[in-house]
Parts: structure tokens; sequence; C-alpha cells
């Protein structure tokens, strides 16, 4: 039972998608914006996305942060960061089409699309250029726009991104096939699945809420839903756009952080070489280790808002 078991945790969530806002928020926490749909929409994707004001009285205003999840999460899983984070900006957190509670995507998901989806929301809420979060495929779709859209990214912030080739264990290719979700769903139900998922990937136990426990079962029971996840996954994560990622490394040049989790069992460290190796002479660069597995918003959001600040101070500075 205990093999059975793990098969189904793993193959039904691949990189991430499992639970977002399972972790403890600091008391009194100030008022997230409505969500709502980009306001400039140029693609066949829209993105939908919810903003945390500056802190009250900071100045000067600076250009804000925009955090782009993991696979399967919503912007929520990286709520307890952003409510850290001190720096005079505005804190955006995106949910990718088809993602959340948004309208489901019909047909097939596009990269470009999704990319163009994430710009229509920065060019909807600043006219400077931001400093871009990126966690697990949400690096690779912050590389994407950073050198498509050069512009719109002042810094990019990589965690745990999947930017670079790397083996998929067992268990990611086998959640990558299409044929495993349905029945094995079906045996154990998405509840369980994602009740208990989350303590195998970040490497220890974390309690869930229950009610983010339903809300996202309800998203993986759901087929169109569950469709998107796979597209996301093949359009960003197969071996050819993973080996796109890295050269699109080389065309990079703004200030680049790496933040990595030392247990992270899903995108391996050596991925971080790559990336070093890849930027091109003079870029800036950084690179940082937690105590944490791949799902270091969840795990580390403290140590992830304090880079966040540094890397603001920094950018400020320069100015």
């Amino acid at each position: 039972m205990d093999a059975r078991r793990n098969v189904a945790l793993f193959a039904c969530l691949s990189f991430a998608s499992i639970c977002a806002g399972c972790h403890e928020l600091p008391p009194a926490p100030e008022p997230l914006g409505v969500m709502h749909s980009a306001r400039v929409v140029t693609s066949s994707l829209h993105a939908r996305f919810s903003v945390l004001p500056p802190p009250a009285g900071c100045a000067p205003v600076l250009a804000p942060v925009v955090f782009l999840p993991a696979l399967g999460f919503t912007g929520d899983s990286f709520e307890a960061v952003a409510r850290r984070v001190t720096a005079c900006r505005a804190r955006i957190l995106v949910d990718y089409p088809g993602i959340g509670e948004g309208p489901t995507v019909d047909g097939e998901v596009r990269a470009s699309e999704v990319v163009r989806a994430v710009d229509d929301v920065i060019a909807s809420e600043s006219a400077r250029p931001v400093v871009l979060v990126g966690h697990s495929i949400g690096g690779a779709i912050a590389l994407r726009l950073a050198v498509r859209d050069p512009e719109r990214v002042a810094a990019l912030v990589l965690i745990d991104a999947a930017v670079a080739p790397f083996p998929l264990s067992w268990w990611e290719r086998l959640a990558l096939h299409p044929a495993t979700w349905t029945p094995l769903l079906r045996l154990f139900g998405p509840a369980y699945v994602v009740r208990h998922a989350l303590p195998r990937l970040l490497g220890e136990q974390t309690k869930a809420d229950e009610h983010d426990v339903e809300v996202l079962a309800e998203q993986l029971a759901h087929k169109a839903r569950r469709q998107t996840l796979l597209d996301s996954s093949r359009v960003f994560l197969s071996p050819a756009e993973l080996e796109a990622s890295r050269r699109d490394l080389g065309r990079v040049h703004v200030p680049v952080t790496v933040i990595w989790g030392r247990r992270d069992d899903v995108v391996p460290s050596k991925v971080v070489t790559t990336i070093l190796q890849a930027l091109p002479p003079g870029v800036p660069r950084d690179v940082r280790w937690l105590p944490g597995g791949h799902l270091l918003p969840l795990e580390r959001p403290e140590a992830l808002a304090r880079a966040i600040d540094e890397i603001s101070g920094t950018l400020a500075a320069e100015r």
C-alpha cells in the first residue's frame, strides 16, 4: 500500500501542483487587493492577479515586485513572502491562465501566450521595470519575459527555477504521462493526494489548511485544469524547452539572484552551476542556499522576503 500511495502522490502532482496557502501568516495581515484580470489584454489568454500595496507611509515608491508561482500554484503561494517584504514597492501575485479561480483555458496552452499574459499584468500595473520573482516553472516564465521584453524587468530572482536541462526522476516522468492521472485520482481521491503530498515535496511535516486542500483538490479533479497543468509542463519543461531556457540565460542583462533549497529533490542543485555558467560575463549575480526543499515560498518566507528587500535596496542605491 505504501508503494502504491507514493506513486499516486508523486504522479498526480508533477513539480508543484499542490498546495498554496499552507503557510502560517503573520498576525494582523495587510489586506490583499481583489483578484482581477489584466486590463491590457493582447493575447488570447489572460492572467489574474492580486496587489498588495507598498507599506503605508514609505517613500519614494519604487516599481513593484511581481511573483510568478510554481506549476499548479496560485499567486497565493507567495502571500507569506509578500506580506513580509518591507521595501517600498507594491507586490503583485499572479495566477497563470487556467489556474486558480479564473476561467479555464479553451484549447492548448502556448508558452508565448502565457508569457504575454504575464507581460499584460506588468504593463497594466507599472510603467517602470519590475523585480520579477519566479519559482520553479515561474523562473522559466520570468526568464522568457526578461529576454523578450527586457524593458519590463529590472532584476530577476530565480527560486529553484527550471531553466536548464536536468534528468527527470521516475516519479516526474510518470507525473507527466496523462494516462496516469485519472485512474490514480479515482483510486485515492484528489483531497487525499493534496493533503499528503506536501510534506514529501517539502521534506518536512507541514500542516495544510483544510479549505486550501478542498479548493486545490477541486482544481486537481477538474479535467480542463489538469490538462492546463500538463500543457504548461510540456511548453516550458520539456527537454527542448529547458535547453531553450538555458540559451536564454545568455541574453540576460539585468542582475540575477539565484535562491535554492539545499534539499530540493525536484530541480537538482547542479542547475545552479548551469545558470551561472550561462549568464553573460559582467551580469551581476548572487547565489543563496536555504535550508529547505523545492517549495521555499512555503518553507522559508522570511528568508525570501529578506533577500527581496536586499535586492530592492541595491537597485534603489544604483538609481
